[in-house]
């Protein structure tokens, strides 16, 4: 199995999805595509008796002022780990985005499915609930689950890594952009005009190699993302004022 990497337009980096507590990155909500097909190749490698090759990824947002996509964070996935293991571990508990409770990763005849609708999950987890701080709500009962819960629980895996690094390390939010750019320039360009998920189309993983050992792949302690304090503005209640702000 080669190297993969994955890219995605990332609209919301309120630390949550993902999440960078502790120094550590954790995936585990949303794009659900990604999360599931990196665990069907993790499953595949360990029937093989083999590792998860190098599996990258990438977050891409669009700077309409600059014409240009930035890099917001990529990633080198050191752990894959399926949502029992992630939400009923204590040392993730406190974690922003360790919100589900009695969730487990669901199979359907031995498969990971490509859908999950709200009637096999609750029989799959009858006691399934999510807290408040989730990143599309929360609910106490499976009667009240959303479209995007379920998306949640469709990706299958928690991605994990201390192998990362994001725009906001540096003073200069453009850095991380220009140091990837010579590699990744096509399909940032991309990201311009389309919205959408890369898998395979990349292949050049000797370059990106190269210019990875020139960024700081390492653990950022205090590290936020960059929407972190705008969301908390937005959602602070102000009852002198109540004009929304222009993030909301």
């Amino acid at each position: 199995m080669k190297p993969r990497l994955y890219t995605y337009i990332i609209t919301a980096d309120n630390g949550k999805s993902p999440c960078y507590c502790d120094g550590i990155f954790t995936f585990a909500c949303c794009k659900p595509q990604i999360r599931r097909k990196i665990l069907k190749d993790k499953i595949e490698c360990e029937k093989r008796g083999t590792h998860l090759p190098p599996t990258y990824l990438a977050g891409i947002r669009r700077d309409k002022k600059e014409s240009r996509a930035r890099v917001v964070f990529i990633v080198d996935i050191d752990e894959v780990l399926k949502l029992e293991e992630y939400y009923d571990n204590e040392k993730y508990l406190k974690r922003k985005d360790c919100k589900y409770k009695n969730v487990k990763t669901i199979f359907v005849d031995n498969k990971l499915p490509v859908t999950l609708t709200k009637k096999i999950i609750k029989k799959a987890c009858p006691q399934i609930h999510a807290e408040k701080g989730t990143e599309h709500g929360c609910f106490s009962t499976v009667n009240k689950m959303s479209e995007q819960h379920c998306r949640d629980i469709c990706g299958g895996a928690v991605l994990l890594s201390s192998h990362f690094d994001h725009c906001n390390a540096y003073e200069d939010k453009w850095e991380l952009t220009d140091k990837l750019e010579p590699v990744l320039g096509n399909i940032l360009k991309d990201y311009m005009h389309k919205n959408r998920r890369i898998y395979h189309s990349f292949d050049d993983f000797e370059s990106l190699g190269k210019v990875l050992k020139d960024v700081k792949m390492t653990t950022h302690i205090g590290l936020k993302g960059l929407d972190e304090d705008d969301y908390k503005s937005c959602n602070a209640k102000d009852k002198k004022n109540k004009q929304k702000c222009k993030k909301c």
